[in-house]
């Protein structure tokens, strides 16, 4: 499955591996054995920010994927499922869902405009965003190293 992997790095833990010359080398080394689709830095909420495209064969990856941030740089990682437009034009509404809130089905949570569905821990969100033509779902799971910087 495509995934986007958010890499967000301390302004303290950044500042420092650039200052001793391994910010670059690391994460060079970190997407070499990712092997992404794509990569984009950029700043986001005053941090450095990966924004890294890449498949998931298995959920299973998800430490392999995550760890090496966390101990490179005490990052705070979120992993989101995406698909491109051309994926998002082939794949009908899961569970007979359509993107317009008048065809989704009586019973939701929240009702036909506002459907929620929560995961079982405070980490994991499912929810429709607005009247996205893309995918109605929104899947949120954060991974946080437990230092914040």
């Amino acid at each position: 499955m495509r995934c986007l992997l958010k890499v967000a790095i301390p302004v303290v833990t950044g500042n420092a591996t650039i200052s001793d010359g391994s910010l670059s080398k690391t994460i060079e080394s970190i997407l070499a054995d990712l092997k992404p689709e794509v990569a984009y830095f950029a700043g986001d909420n005053g941090k450095r920010t990966g924004f890294i495209f890449f498949d998931l064969k298995d959920a299973s990856q998800i430490p392999a994927v995550a760890e090496p941030w966390f101990l490179a740089f005490y990052a705070h990682v979120e992993l989101l499922p995406a698909m491109n437009l051309e994926r998002r034009a082939r794949q009908p509404c899961s569970a007979g869902w359509c993107c317009r809130s008048d065809r989704w089905p009586e019973g939701i949570p929240g009702g036909p405009s506002k459907p929620r569905i929560s995961g079982a821990m405070d980490s994991f969100t499912c929810g429709r965003s607005g009247n996205s033509p893309f995918w109605p779902l929104r899947l949120n799971a954060h991974f946080s190293s437990g230092r914040d910087g």
